[in-house]
């Protein structure tokens, strides 16, 4: 064996080792990152509920909830999703 064969064996092993570590990195990452795409979505439903409703008389929404008005001031009620503020002990 010479010393051409010895480095490229090397270079083989290397190789081998690298793939490996990569294939162990994308099973190990991928299950993570849905896990994140999952949490970003389940926000995204949260934030969808009506927190935030125009009222008044001059205000009118549609059925898919586009509201408009023409007055230059309107109510504006906000709602948690999280349910109604918690009461907090008088001193």
């Amino acid at each position: 064996m010479n010393q051409f064969d010895s480095i490229k064996e090397q270079t083989s092993k290397r190789k081998n080792v690298l793939t490996a570590l990569m294939v162990v990195a994308a099973i190990l990452i991928i299950p993570f990152g849905v896990k994140l795409i999952q949490q970003q979505q389940e926000l995204k439903s949260k934030a969808a509920n009506d927190s935030i409703q125009f009222a008044g008389d001059s205000v009118k929404c549609d059925t898919a909830g586009k509201c408009t008005t023409t007055s230059k001031t309107v109510q504006v009620q906000l709602r948690s999703p999280l349910g109604p503020p918690a009461k907090l002990p008088q001193h």
